[in-house]
This record gives C-alpha cells, structure tokens and sequence, in this order.
C-alpha cells in the first residue's frame, strides 16, 4: 500500500469496525498495475506469495482488472480448490502440472461468468421453498434486465422470493444488495451485458405482466423508474396500444427532461422506421403499433425523433426524421398544430438540414418556408436569418449579405435588439468566413455582444455570445479574459444535455489554451471534444478538431503527424460535403504542409480542387519559394502564421 494512503485506509477501516455487519461497496475498476492484480491474489490466496511463475500464469489468464480476477478466485472455490478454513489453495510443483493446470483455467471474464452460471443450475436452497434456487436465479436475472439494471426487492417479494432466498442468492456473486429503495443489482456490469446477449431473458411475457400490474399498483416506483424499462415492459408483454399510449405520453415528458436518448429510443421503436444504407434493400417491418397511431401520432413522433437528433446526436438521422414528419404535415391537418408551430417546425428543419451540410434540403425547406403565409415578424426575421446561413456555406455571398441585411432591418423595425444581436453575429460569421476580415470580423461579434440582452436569451443563445465575446478578445490578444470566457461558454452549454455549442465552445477554449502556450491543456480539450463530436456525428465539429491538431503539430514542427490530421480532416471534409467556407483554414494548413515536405504533385491538385478567392495568392507565396510567408490577408484566426479554425 503507498505510504500517502495508509493512514486513510485505516481510519476507513476503524469506521467500518464500528459497524455490527460486515459493510462492503463494489466498484467497476480498470486494469490494475501487475504488482497490485499480484496482491490481490496474495490477499485472497496467502500461499501464492512466493510461486511467482504461477501467478503471473493466473494473471495472463484473468487479465488485470478487479473484477476478473474476483470472479476466478471464486471459480476456485467453486471447484473445491481452495480450503474454506485457510483459504490457501494446493499448487502443483512441477512447470508441466503448473501449465496442465492453467490451461483448465477459464480464459477472463465472460469464460468464467459461463462455467460459473451453468453451476447455479445444480444448486438448492439450504431451506425447503416452493420455488427452486434455479427458478429464482432466472427470475432474479431477468427482473433486473426488465428494470433496466436494478430490481426492486420489493417487487421481488411479491414473487414469493424473499431475503434469505436472496441472501443465499447473492453468495453466487451474480447478485448485490443495494441498501437504497432497497434493490438487488448485477454484481458487476459484464454480468448485465453477459445476460443482455441471451435472447432467452428478453421475452418472458408472463413476467412483464408481472411487472407492469406491479407498477400501476406502486405508483412511487413508477415515477421513479426509466421510461424505456416500463416500455420495453409493455412490448415484452404484447401489450401494443398500451405501449403507444404510455410510449407518445413519456415521449412527451422525457423531451421536457432533455433526455433525448429515451425520446429516440421509445420513438424509433413505435415508428419502426430507420434510415436505410444507400446499398441496402428496401424490407417491410411488421409494425405492431400502426393500427394504435393516427397520422397525427405519428407526426409527433417522428418530429420528436427528429428534433432528439438534431440537438443531441446525429444531424443526418435528423434530416431523415424532419422529411418524414414535414411529408405527413403536407398530407394531413394536425389537430393543435398552429401556424406558429408549422414556422417553429421549418426553422428547426432547416437548422438540421444546413448542420448536416445537406445545402440542396436546406433550400427547398427554406423555399417552402418563404411560400408559408403563416408567418410573423419573427418567423420572417428567422426565414431571412437562416437564407444567409445557407448563401454563405454555398459560397454565395451577395445574397448573404442581402439576406442577413433583411433580417437586420426587420429587427430594427420591430424594435428587437435580441434579434439584431443574432443577425450581427451570422454577419460576422460571413466576413470571418467569406472575406477573411478581421476589423470587420471584430466589428460584428462585438455589435452582437453589445445588442445581447441576458434576460430573453435561451441557454443556449447565452453560451453562444459568451463564446463570441471570447472569441473577440482571442483576435484582440486579451487572452486570459478569452479563456475565462470560452470556460463560461462551455459551462453553459452543458447546461442542455447534448447541445453543439458544447462542442464548439470547448474547441474554441482548446485553442486558446494553445495560444496561451498551455499546449498540453490545448491537446487535451481538444482531443476530449472530438471524441464527443464523433459521438453525435458533429461533422463540422470533427473536421475543426482535426484542423486544430494538425495546426498545432506544425507549430511544434511535428510535420508527419501534422499531415495525418491534415489529410484525415481533409478525407472527411469531401466525405461529409461540409462548406468550404467554414473550413479555408484546413486547406491553407495542408497546402503548407505538403509544400514543406516537398510534395509538390498533392500540393497543386489541392489548389486545384479546393479553390477559393485568397488561395492563389497563399499559393504563389509557397510555390515562390519565399522564407517569410506574410499572412496578414488571410484567415483572421492565425498563430505564427499558421490558421486555426471556430
């Protein structure tokens, strides 16, 4: 034990003394170092000390981690190969019964979870019960599948399976007893997902119904349960029309909740509708819950879906969804569904469809929503606002300006500084992005941040100028004000579970640390986010993070891996079809580093195939041969005249 530990593990140890029973709490640990996987065998078997070949033998076979190696120590005890008395264990002398032996040694966990269950087949309980020790197992295992990993022992009982069953129970080390509520959960996660994968627990219709009498008659539980267990509840037990009914209603309080992962999972589940890939072929899905949706269930679901999506997830799945319920919009009147809420759908679709890079849907959303006459002053503000987001990620400039322009005119029309911060920060967006103007640049964000008013803006608005606030004291030099504010950004936008602001604010706060030469910190972040941004299919997001990276590997020159993230960004950027307005600062990156490794033939087919106004000029510098390449006309985020990307 390290010496700086030692005194808290022993006054953790009086405290626990001074308790009646023996109290213990069981965590999911990783690999251990070997020295301490060794002394955990050496406590729980003392005569290993000593037998160094065999142990390390033990620990190839269980691996490092806790758990593993728990479970083979009593896979020991269950052949009889430890005394119970002095829990020492006979072992072989010889190097051929060492390794005759080990090789009869279950290979980690699953290998040991499998030989260890099929001996709970044989076992009896200690006291005569109705229900045999195997049949309880079994109903133990699949309660806490159905409660979605944890059984309340209260509902147990009601089976008839009482707290000597359970304690007798939970020595097969499959089982814990967790004092809250009280519940009984899995001992460790791998047993939840070694008997997730058996089809045989998934289906008993008898015990769903079981469960489903048992929740309406304990209102607490149910309050207190996951929704997607009382529904996977309902569809064990064929209990369709209930399913839609608690399914559309949960929908609705778990999207109050931002619990976005339920809302996809209940939807997806009552549509039986998912994306298909391009090559796959077209199958039918029996849908046992159509004949209990209206069309106007359906639409609600699949708007629902499609908005868990787009916030939390995976933007192209979004688009799907939003086309599906926008086709059920065109067909059928919605009860309820108000013109204010048809403009809120079209402003939510077109978001999707321009975050998913997916221009041509953008238009013709758009496009509808300008034929809409249902439309206020906002919602013609918002059409107009988002017409120059579109125009600008298609390199068409003129009419962003002329669309962001229309916008700030119905702004100040109707009096709304709120609004005008918005159209401020997307017309700084495009002189960032199309003009590479910096003062301008500048200009915006700041007018953005001036007009802002805290007290009408939502979360995620909030985050949004914060991170523009940053970002403007980034560009001005002011670089501790910008890391405290790109921290408060961040900060906000976890606030909402799963937002993108999430993503772009801690890369924004990842290239500050950098500029603040806090490198490590700046790799870190950044590194962080991108596994993030894969997450939830954040395409922009996931081509930035790459940029940034390789960015910083030429600062350090680092060039070879400079050129992987580079060139891996740039793979992505034609996969995803994102803008080439938001992302120059990836071609100037890779331009210069294929010109500083001399490989001049990918060097001009980029130019070829990436051009934009600006480019040939950074071009001919490089191919000039010059030393000092001036950068003053370029993209307005640069360090040592190499280009980051917001």
């Amino acid at each position: 034990m390290p010496l700086d530990s030692q005194g808290f593990v022993n006054e953790f140890l009086a405290k626990i003394n001074e308790y009646e029973d023996v109290i213990s709490y069981v965590y999911t640990c990783g690999e251990m170092q070997n020295n301490d996987a060794k002394t955990l065998y050496y406590h729980a078997i003392p005569n290993l000390q000593g037998f160094d070949y065999f142990t390390r033998l033990l620990l190839n076979k269980s691996g490092k981690r806790p758990f593993d190696i728990i479970m083979l120590i009593h896979w020991f005890y269950d052949q009889n190969l430890i005394n119970i008395s002095t829990h020492n264990m006979v072992i072989p002398s010889k190097k051929e019964e060492i390794e005759n032996f080990i090789n009869k040694v279950p290979v980690k966990s699953k290998e040991i979870i499998d030989q260890r269950f099929q001996l709970q087949m044989h076992k009896k309980f200690s006291f005569d019960t109705t229900l045999g020790y195997f049949d309880a197992f079994k109903v133990v295992v699949k309660s806490i599948l159905y409660f979605g990993g944890e059984t309340p022992v209260d509902f147990l009982a009601s089976l008839n399976i009482d707290g000597d069953m359970l304690f007798e129970l939970s020595q097969s080390l499959f089982f814990k007893y967790m004092d809250k509520y009280p519940k009984i959960v899995f001992y460790h996660d791998n047993i939840y997902r070694y008997f997730e994968g058996y089809q045989f627990y998934q289906n008993d219709r008898s015990l769903s119904l079981k469960i489903i009498k048992w929740l309406n008659e304990n209102a607490w539980y149910k309050s207190n349960l996951r929704t997607t267990a009382i529904f996977d509840c309902y569809i064990r037990a064929s209990e369709y029309e209930e399913a839609v009914r608690f399914g559309i209603s949960s929908i609705s309080s778990e999207c109050d909740k931002r619990n976005f992962q339920a809302v996809i999972h209940i939807g997806t589940e009552l549509l039986k509708d998912v994306p298909k890939a391009q090559d796959a072929s077209e199958e039918l899905v029996p849908n046992p819950f159509a004949e209990f949706m209206d069309a106007g269930a359906k639409f609600h679901v699949y708007y629902a879906v499609a908005d868990a999506y787009r916030i939390y997830q995976d933007l192209s799945q979004s688009v799907y969804y939003y086309k599906k319920a926008y086709k059920i919009l065109q067909q059928y009147s919605i009860s309820e569904f108000t013109s204010i809420d048809t403009c809120r759908f079209f402003h939510r679709y077109s978001n999707a469809c321009i975050s998913a890079a997916d221009y041509d849907d953008a238009l013709i959303v758009l496009d509808y929503f300008k034929k809409y006459k249902g439309r206020n002053n906002f919602y013609d503000f918002i059409m107009h606002n988002r017409y120059s987001v579109l125009y600008l990620a298609i390199n068409d400039i003129e009419n962003a300006l002329l669309s962001i322009d229309e916008s700030l005119k119905i702004a100040k029309e109707c009096k709304e500084p709120q609004w005008e911060s918005v159209s401020y920060s997307d017309k700084a967006y495009i002189y960032y992005r199309a003009y590479e103007d910096r003062e301008n640049t500048i200009l915006y964000f700041s007018k953005a941040v001036e007009k802002h008013i805290s007290e009408k803006a939502t979360i995620n608005r909030s985050s949004e100028i914060l991170a523009q606030e940053a970002f403007v004291d980034l560009l001005t030099d002011k670089l501790e004000d910008a890391e405290y504010l790109a921290d408060l950004a961040l900060n906000r936008a976890l606030e909402i579970n799963g937002t993108a602001m999430e993503i772009k604010s801690r890369n924004l706060l990842g290239i500050i640390q950098y500029f603040s030469n806090k490198a490590e910190a700046a790799f870190s972040t950044w590194r962080k986010d991108l596994v993030i941004s894969a997450q939830r299919v954040n395409k922009d997001g996931i081509v930035k993070l790459h940029t940034n990276l390789g960015a910083a590997y030429i600062l350090q020159s680092k060039y070879v891996p400079a050129k992987e993230e580079l060139e891996q960004a740039y793979a992505l950027y034609q996969k995803f079809k994102v803008s080439l307005m938001t992302h120059k600062p990836l071609i100037y990156n890779l331009l210069f580093i294929y010109n500083i490794l001399g490989d001049t033939s990918k060097r001009d087919k980029l130019f070829e195939e990436a051009y934009f106004d600006n480019l040939s000029s950074y071009y001919n510098q490089l191919i000039s041969g010059s030393e000092n390449i001036l950068t003053d006309g370029y993209w307005p985020l640069q360090f040592k005249h190499v280009f980051f990307n917001y």
